[in-house]
């Protein structure tokens, strides 16, 4: 990306543009967020209002608009297209790209992002000896409000602080243990003795304000309970302990139930005892009686077989002794 000016300041917000961009060149989210306005009037332009986040994000220089008002977008889907100097404002065509006022755009871009600037005046203030950008001139900070406490929140002092007339500014005055306030504005970074604090506007109840460095010495404020009606809460106490007891009736009689339920599957199941010990016995019986009928019917079965050998046996000497007596007759001519 060519930088063609650091830093200009109007009323909505604070940019940097980008030249040696063709017209027609495609503008992406660099955020997700929702598309805020839309207009053709200040050289055609688009806000992104950034999820999670203060930030709106200004698109300036930019036409064929590929979102509407309103609309839900993700990193890298685009927006525009770069506009021409007939639509642009009369400018050459460039991206007019910002932040709120109060916010340094260069703080949020990504360091994998490659920087240049064919102007020594820009050269000379964002680049090293080498002209490379040096991002060390820059803060590396999130688009998402990563705050400890949101504006419109109260807080409770825990501790004694200096206030300041604006943010690592000059002191006036201090807080008390026990104070409380509201947070009145968004937060805000700035350094002091070399560090870098997040900074909030807190209006104190009962009066006066200042800037308030988050250094851990104030804290959510969180209203005390007011007391409570004590016989009401005696009596709802009561019926809780009736319930209770109700319950614990229900649940004596519930068991007594289940008890003669037991005692009665008991009686139960030694009856089915009985039962199956006495099939037991039958079922031997019945074992040992089939065992001797078996036995007499193998018995029955031999004795069968022998009676048939001995009938096959007679009548084979019935047949013989027929035969003898025809030879006979045949033989001495006997009618």
């Amino acid at each position: 990306m060519w930088i063609s000016q650091t830093y200009h300041t109007n009323t909505s917000n604070k940019a940097v543009d980008f030249g040696s961009t063709p017209v027609g060149t495609p503008v992406y989210a660099m955020a997700n967020g929702v598309i805020g306005t839309i207009s053709s009037a200040y050289g055609s332009y688009l806000t992104l209002n950034v999820d999670n986040s203060d930030h709106k994000l200004f698109y300036v220089h930019v036409y064929k608009f590929k979102v509407a008002k309103g609309q839900r977008v993700v990193v890298g889907q685009q927006l525009a297209e770069i506009a021409p100097q007939s639509v642009n404002g009369g400018y050459a065509p460039h991206l007019h790209l910002g932040l709120q006022p109060q916010y340094n755009l260069m703080d949020y871009l990504s360091r994998d992002i490659s920087i240049q600037s064919k102007y020594t005046a820009i050269q000379a203030v964002w680049f090293d000896d080498e002209n490379r950008f040096d991002w060390s001139k820059h803060k590396d900070l999130s688009y998402e409000n990563t705050a400890t406490f949101k504006k419109g929140e109260k807080v409770q002092f825990t501790g004694v602080q200096n206030a300041r007339k604006a943010p690592a500014g000059v002191i006036t005055g201090e807080s008390v243990v026990g104070q409380t306030g509201s947070i009145y504005d968004n937060p805000r970074e700035a350094i002091l003795d070399g560090i870098n604090y997040t900074w909030y506007d807190i209006h104190i109840d009962g009066g006066g304000s200042g800037w308030f460095a988050d250094v851990g010495k104030f804290e959510v404020f969180v209203a005390p309970q007011g007391p409570t009606n004590c016989e009401e809460e005696v009596n709802r106490l009561l019926g809780e302990i009736e319930g209770l007891r109700t319950g614990y009736r229900a649940s004596q009689d519930l068991l007594g139930a289940k008890a003669e339920e037991l005692t009665k599957a008991n009686g139960e199941i030694k009856l089915l005892k009985a039962c199956i010990e006495e099939n037991k016995n039958d079922y031997a019986n019945l074992e040992e009686n089939y065992q001797k009928v078996l036995e007499a019917r193998n018995r029955i079965e031999q004795e069968k077989l022998v009676a048939q050998e001995e009938l096959d046996r007679l009548q084979q000497d019935r047949d013989l002794g027929a035969l003898i007596t025809e030879i006979l007759r045949k033989l001495f001519k006997i009618k």
